[in-house]
C-alpha cells in the first residue's frame, strides 16, 4: 500500500509563528512612538497575519505492508517545496520465523 498526501510544513509553520510574534512585538514597541495612523496601520497588518492561513506545501509519501517473504516495511518521507525541509523514516522487520 502506498499513498501521497499534502499537508502543512512544521518548519514553515514555525517561521510563520515567529513572524506573527515579531509583528506583535513591533506594534507593541511602536505604541506612542509613531503617529496614530502609522500605529493603526501596523496593528491592522499584525491582526491580518495568521498562522491558520498556511499553505499545504509538505508532500508526504508513505508505504506500509508485508511482502511475500514475510518482511513488514514502513516507509515515510516528507519534503516541503517552499522551504526545503525533509524527513525520512524506514523500518523493516520479519514477521515470520523460519522453522
Amino acid at each position: 500500500m502506498s499513498a501521497s498526501n499534502w499537508g502543512a510544513c512544521p518548519e514553515c509553520l514555525k517561521r510563520e509563528v515567529r513572524k506573527c510574534k515579531d509583528l506583535i512585538d513591533s506594534v507593541s514597541n511602536a505604541y506612542a512612538a509613531v503617529s496614530e495612523e502609522e500605529y493603526l496601520k501596523m496593528r491592522d497588518e499584525a491582526l491580518s497575519t495568521s498562522t491558520e492561513k498556511h499553505e499545504d506545501t509538505l508532500r508526504e509519501d508513505y508505504e506500509i505492508g508485508v511482502d511475500s517473504n514475510g518482511e513488514f516495511t514502513i516507509y515515510y518521507r516528507c519534503s516541503c517545496e517552499k522551504c526545503g525541509f525533509e524527513f525520512n523514516f524506514e523500518e523493516r522487520k520479519m514477521v515470520t520465523e523460519d522453522k
